[in-house]
């Protein structure tokens, strides 16, 4: 076997010991400078932000190197060091076909037992190096080739470049031993037969022992594997210390790797790396990013990857959109119908992301109608925070800020879902029917580690008002001949809200003596609209019921009794009781009866109605806004004089006339458009005849 001084030198004698150290220095020193580690890194993948994925790699040579995990990493995000979450790596599927190049050392010396030169029996080193390069074989994509050369005195090709696993196999172990070792000769001859094979080339040469008598020196073959760009990975077997400086000079000089594997199970390990290696490994490194805003700035990303002696960094960058979060306030899905008279919760809800790992600031206004809502403060529930921590000022009559400042939220929330924040505790003023009251939130200040927008919300609730007392009875001024049949309608001489519905149950007693009960009719009154239903339970005694319905006008006749009279000579007083009243709307009032008779005369007159007056509602609404534009009263007439309505200002002064003319009886509404009238206060004036009733308007601009 020659000495390693007799490498570079064809036919060299063998020197000294001391010469033979010095050359391996002088050889070993320039290829351990050619090996050169690399970090590769690709862009970053957000999907899973604020997760972000980085794909890297780490080679050195041409191969990828194995073993590294997270622990082996930074990262940092413009200058802020991030959280590495995990690394994870697998083969690279997609990576180009390669074309191995499988070169087996067959020589007499593979049959010794490892590290002697006593020959084995069992062959163990023999049988060893064929199922390390069959585990090559195996590993083959359907895209990759392979070929089988064998190493000895000469060269062999056993199996030229296929995908035929089989055929590779097979010639494997069909293999024999044969003389010598020309591994220099192997490496110049093989490179020369493939290195005008297309695609990416690799040797995995596989021998135990030096080179012996090979025409072509160290660094001739060394030199055409580099000009083919063929890395070589030599893995050696039992070899000693100076034939291993050559076959690392060989590996490291050709951009591949050296191995030694003195024993069965340290070749397999070693071979199944060299396969991991050759092969590109995809690894993508997860980390947490610093800035999670998504505020369109550009993050500059540095990866530092540390492996020994090395500290390799690399750079990418990304932008996120400027997709700023948006925080909507709202009253959401809850009834905007609220009772007067009560305390009630006006709930303000938020859409928008809220994560509970973060204090939440937010602020807004809170405005309304002082005239029908009074503030009482902060419910105390609790829903994004607790409601006990927010705060408020009140500003002005009808005006309140609010403010939740650095408070923990209890739970988050996913974009685009909403939750509630907290409420508004308001009492209902009292009102005498259903109104419309609008309230307002703007403001609006929402923020959690990022900037964000936000956005507040007008609203309109409906307050279910009605009045506190219905008047209830008959028309006293009602004359009835005797002998007659007559209508005597039940009045109601308040007023209704038209949007609510109504429902009543009564009690009439009348002399039965002098009238016989003979029917009724809802024509033309209150309750024609309503299923209504009268029961003479006995004589002299009428229940009277109608199931709940909108009323068809706001006041007068509730419903018309049809009686007969006896003959009398001279008057009589007719007295109608009522008992046992019931009306509701959305509430129970109270029921004042005024009115419980009427007068029977002893003629026979016909029915005469003595004259009961005007009537003049309040309009409404009122005080008459900007936006309302107009404004409506309710009215009455008697029918016997020329009627006028008519709108005048503090001197008197006629600005509209709403109705000039004669009117048959009845009840009746006008509207009063306000134009361009400037704000004051009005005076609604209604004259028949004689008479005159007066109402004060109220405009605001």
């Amino acid at each position: 076997m020659n000495s390693y001084a007799g490498l570079d030198e064809r036919n060299r004698s063998e020197t000294s010991i001391v010469s033979t150290f010095l050359l391996l220095g002088l050889l070993i020193v320039p290829s351990l400078a050619l090996a050169q580690a690399r970090l590769l890194i690709d862009d970053p993948n957000l999907e899973d932000y604020p997760f972000v994925k980085v794909p890297v790699e780490v080679r050195e040579n041409n191969a990828t190197v194995l073993g590294i995990t997270k622990d082996h990493f930074s990262v940092f995000e413009n200058g802020q060091q991030c959280t590495v979450i995990e690394l994870t790596c697998e083969i690279d599927s997609s990576s180009p076909p390669v074309k191995f190049i499988l070169v087996m050392d067959v020589s007499l010396s593979m049959r010794f037992k490892y590290n002697t030169v006593e020959e084995d029996r069992d062959s163990l080193k023999w049988k060893a190096a064929k199922a390390a390069i069959a585990t090559v074989i195996q590993k083959l994509r359907p895209e990759d080739q392979a070929t089988l050369r064998t190493l000895y005195r000469s060269t062999m090709t056993e199996v030229p470049f296929t995908s035929d696993r089989g055929q590779l196999l097979s010639a494997l172990f069909g293999l024999s031993l044969q003389i010598g070792t020309n591994i220099y000769d192997t490496i110049y001859n093989t490179v020369r037969d493939v290195e005008n094979e297309l695609g990416r080339k690799v040797m995995i040469l596989l021998t135990d022992g030096s080179d012996q008598g090979s025409l072509y020196t160290i660094t001739q073959a060394i030199d055409r594997a580099n000009r083919a760009d063929i890395p070589i990975y030599v893995i050696g077997l039992d070899v000693r210390v100076w034939d291993e400086f050559a076959l690392r000079r060989i590996a490291e000089d050709t951009n591949g790797d050296y191995h030694l594997a003195p024993s069965s199970e340290e070749l397999q390990v070693v071979m199944d790396k060299i396969v991991e290696s050759i092969y590109s490994q995809r690894c993508v490194l997860t980390y947490l990013a610093a800035d999670t805003c998504n505020d369109g700035i550009t993050r500059d990303v540095e990866v530092v990857a540390t492996v020994p002696p090395d500290t390799l960094a690399r750079s990418e960058s990304y932008s996120k959109p400027d997709l700023l979060e948006v925080y909507h306030l709202s009253m959401g899905n809850t009834s905007r119908d609220f009772r007067d008279e009560e305390i009630q919760d006006i709930p303000i809800f938020i859409s928008g992301a809220i994560s509970k790992k973060q204090p939440i600031d937010f602020s807004f206004t809170f405005s309304f109608n002082p005239d029908d809502l009074e503030f009482r403060g902060i419910s105390s529930a609790t829903g994004v925070v607790d409601g006990t921590q927010v705060t408020y000022q009140e500003l002005a009559p009808g005006r309140v800020e609010v403010r939740g400042a650095d408070l923990q939220a209890i739970v988050d929330v996913p974009r685009r879902m909403e939750e509630f924040l907290c409420a508004m505790e308001v009492l209902v003023l009292q009102k005498d029917s259903i109104i419309y009251s609008d309230i307002m939130v703007d403001n609006v200040q929402v923020g959690q580690d990022c900037p964000a927008y936000s956005e507040g919300f007008e609203d309109r609730i409906q307050i279910k008002g009605c009045a506190d007392k219905l008047v209830l009875g008959v028309d006293t001024t009602l004359v009835a001949p005797g002998g007659s049949r007559i209508n005597v309608p039940v009045l109601l001489r308040s007023y209704l809200d038209m949007e609510q519905g109504l429902s009543y149950a009564f009690v009439v007693w009348y002399d039965s003596q002098l009238m016989t009960y003979r029917g009724f009719t809802t024509e033309e009154t209150i309750s024609s609209t309503l299923p209504a239903m009268v029961t003479e339970t006995k004589p002299g005694s009428l229940y009277i019921t109608a199931s709940p319905g909108f009323p068809a006008m706001p006041t007068g006749s509730l419903i018309t009794l049809e009686f007969d009279t006896e003959h009398r000579i001279s008057s009589h007083s007719i007295s109608m009781e009522f008992s046992d009243v019931l009306m509701a709307q959305d509430c129970i009032p109270d029921i004042e009866i005024a009115g419980e008779g009427i007068l029977l005369d002893g003629d026979c007159n016909k029915v005469v109605m003595r004259k009961a007056g005007l009537f003049l509602s309040q309009n409404a609404p009122n005080p008459v806004s900007s936006g309302d534009y107009s404004t409506s009263f309710l009215f009455g007439v008697t029918g016997t004089d020329e009627c006028r309505l008519e709108i005048t200002d503090t001197k008197g002064e006629t600005v509209a006339v709403l109705i000039d003319g004669k009117l048959e009886k009845g009840t009746y509404s006008a509207r009063f458009d306000v134009g361009n009238l400037p704000s004051g206060l009005y005076m609604a004036v209604l004259r028949e005849g004689e008479d005159l009733v007066t109402r004060k308007v109220l405009i605001e601009r």
